[in-house]
């Protein structure tokens, strides 16, 4: 596929992209690395941990983030495996890397 200056970009494996979906995951960071980033695994899961960026977040070894196209947009407090809900209500204040609740009168 090309975009629109005729340079090569890929295509979405899925109707919509990750991005343009506002997909969010929770995964817990099971190792910290250099440069605000960490390895990161959804509970339960047999696949390899993946690199994330935990640059907008507190998120030490054990924490449980959601996650927005490999970067951490809030640290979860006790989520259990599956807890949308309170993933949903949660949101990352930038300017400090703590969450706060989010307004559900949107």
């Amino acid at each position: 596929m090309r975009s629109w200056d005729g340079r090569d970009r890929p295509e979405c494996p899925e109707d919509v992209c990750v991005t343009c979906s506002d997909e969010a995951r929770l995964l817990r960071v099971v190792r910290s690395l250099p440069g605000d980033m960490a390895l990161a695994a959804a509970e339960g899961s047999a696949e390899e941990p993946e690199e994330i960026s935990v640059a907008l977040v507190v998120a030490p070894v054990g924490t449980t983030v959601l996650v927005h196209a490999g970067e951490a947009i809030a640290a979860v407090p006790d989520a259990a495996p599956g807890d949308t809900e309170t993933a949903d209500t949660e949101t990352a204040d930038t300017g400090t890397g703590h969450t706060r609740a989010r307004d559900t009168d949107e």
